[in-house]
């Protein structure tokens, strides 16, 4: 059955099947470059597959997969790594050389895991972890799914992020403020962070990013004054999205002139005011 799934050297999927374990012989398929065992029910990767020496791509998100072997590294041509979903990759789990030895996958593009809560507040791995991201020089995509309320400072210190990167995604975790090194990311498109403060010139930081088009933005605070979004900056956003306690938001005339969505998630609290709403939005112009 597993023989009939995959039948092409270069690409191999099993996605959505009742598989429970892969065979030895996928060694056999020497050229396979994509491997997807997502949403299934297999529970390891059987040793042959870090044979695969031209493998770019694997998925395992919504596997029953808890930790990889430290074989991985062996795949020196990997770009996509996916782990999430139901799958829980925690890197703490690993010997903390392995963690660091991930930054060998100098091909990487696009990189998804899950950590902790515990992990993200681990000095040592935060130590370790750092070191790869200096040398993904590829990587174009990260996403991480942290444990509620983590503290991403950590991250937001590394002295040299990857500039190619286009997506950055950091779900449950949060920021103090934006992170000034971002501005550097001259590439990025969509960003996804929460913060618990936004000054007029971190606001500048985002405003600023020349490519990007979508912003998923999370306030966790109550403003004492209102955020005003000015007619510079944002040039090229398409889609906005801010979730917050109170929505004391000002939007001037000709504010993010490309906009087609605006999405505000509220929650009100016993400090919010009755005229903390959007006001001044210029809607979206079409020819």
């Amino acid at each position: 059955m597993v023989a009939a799934v995959i039948s092409k050297d270069s690409h191999a999927s099993i996605r959505k099947t009742q598989i429970r374990k892969l065979p030895m012989q996928i060694k056999e398929l020497c050229s396979l470059r994509t491997l997807d065992v997502s949403h299934t029910q297999i529970s390891e990767l059987p040793p042959q597959v870090f044979e695969l020496g031209h493998l770019i791509k694997l998925d395992l998100r919504s596997t029953k997969i808890r930790k990889l072997s430290v074989k991985i590294v062996r795949l020196q041509k990997l770009q996509h790594l996916l782990v999430g979903g139901d799958t829980t990759f925690s890197l703490i789990k690993y010997p903390l050389s392995f963690t660091a030895a991930l930054g060998d996958l100098a091909c990487m593009r696009v990189l998804t895991i899950t950590c902790s809560f515990q992990q993200c507040a681990d000095e040592a791995y935060q130590d370790a972890w750092l070191p790869s991201v200096k040398k993904w020089r590829r990587l174009e995509s990260l996403t991480i799914h942290c444990g509620l309320g983590s503290s991403m400072e950590f991250l937001g210190s590394t002295s040299d992020p990857p500039k190619k990167l286009q997506k950055l995604k950091i779900t449950s975790g949060r920021f103090v403020s934006v992170p000034q090194r971002i501005k550097r990311l001259e590439h990025l498109s969509f960003l996804q962070i929460t913060i618990c403060k936004l000054a007029a010139d971190e606001l500048k930081i985002l405003r600023d990013l020349p490519k990007l088009k979508s912003l998923v933005l999370g306030l966790e605070f109550i403003p004492r004054e209102e955020r005003v979004f000015e007619s510079e900056g944002f040039n090229e956003l398409l889609e906005f999205s801010v979730e917050c306690p109170v929505p004391w938001l000002t939007f001037m005339q000709g504010a993010m002139p490309k906009l087609e969505c605006l999405q505000l998630k509220l929650c009100s609290g016993p400090e919010a005011r009755r005229d903390s709403v959007p006001s001044n939005m210029q809607p979206p112009k079409y020819n």
